[in-house]
């Protein structure tokens, strides 16, 4: 390493997997099928898991959670559907106009130690299904609860 560069937090493989099944166990609980998609801080896909008989529709939209609640600094869509809510009706369309941008319910961030290492993301249930769902695993890798 030299000082032109840094050490970027990233979750491992066994963190993503553990995610992934645990947001799985808890819609098989739940009695839905969702499709489920983790990425890191870095917006790069980590992990993706379409349920038996999860829509098909659905896998685009777990991703775009994902990528949202990472790429607007670690807030739950949730969180962003609010705020964005607030904005001018300019500002609110032109954001939700960029590809892959979503409010819905379903994304949340993944800290550990305060520290951004990715983001979930959880669709084909209830909006408070996929956020259910989605932070499932947290407590296991010792994530921060989602605000």
């Amino acid at each position: 390493m030299s000082k032109w560069t840094v050490n970027v937090p990233t979750l491992s493989t066994e963190a993503t997997q553990l995610l992934v099944s645990k947001a799985a166990q808890r819609a098989s609980e739940l009695g839905v099928a969702v499709n489920i998609a983790v990425f890191d801080a870095g917006l790069q896909l980590s992990a993706f898991l379409r349920m038996q008989d999860a829509h098909i529709g659905a896998m685009a939209i777990a991703m775009d959670k994902a990528w949202t609640s990472a790429g607007f600094g670690g807030r739950s869509t949730r969180e962003i559907g609010q705020a964005v809510a607030d904005m001018p009706e300019v500002t609110r369309i032109a954001i939700l106009a960029r590809p892959q941008h979503t409010t819905l319910t379903g994304g949340a961030p993944i800290r550990i130690s305060g520290v951004l290492v990715g983001a979930i993301g959880v669709s084909g249930g209830t909006p408070h299904q996929d956020e259910e769902c989605a932070s499932a695993g947290f407590a296991e890798i010792g994530a921060d609860p989602v605000r």
